[in-house]
């Protein structure tokens, strides 16, 4: 998956690390 893809999907963001993936929900 790339970043790039998804930059801004809806209020869920995905930050990929190096080795890890964390899924990061924006609540408002």
């Amino acid at each position: 998956m790339s970043d790039a893809n998804i930059n801004n999907t809806a209020p869920i963001k995905w930050a990929q690390r190096s080795d890890s993936l964390y899924l990061t929900i924006a609540l408002p």
